[in-house]
């Protein structure tokens, strides 16, 4: 969430054999995702035993108060 709407990261830059490449952007998505979920829902399980599909649940749980939180103010 970005100013009260959906953000978009950059996409991932890792090394390779060859020196620096963008990959996909599900890892910088999804930690962003994973550590919001966290602070918002004290009683998960284990976060290290949360499929992506649980975040995307738990975190469109909270979509709307995100945009609310993030949104700008004038």
């Amino acid at each position: 969430m970005r100013n009260g709407r959906d953000g978009r990261l950059p996409l991932y830059r890792h090394r390779n054999g060859f020196g620096w490449v963008d990959g996909h952007r599900r890892i910088p998505v999804y930690t962003e995702m994973m550590l919001q979920v966290c602070h918002n829902y004290a009683g998960l399980p284990d976060f290290r035993t949360l499929k992506l599909s649980e975040i995307r649940l738990f975190y469109e749980g909270i979509r709307g108060e995100l945009k609310r939180a993030t949104k700008t103010r004038e």
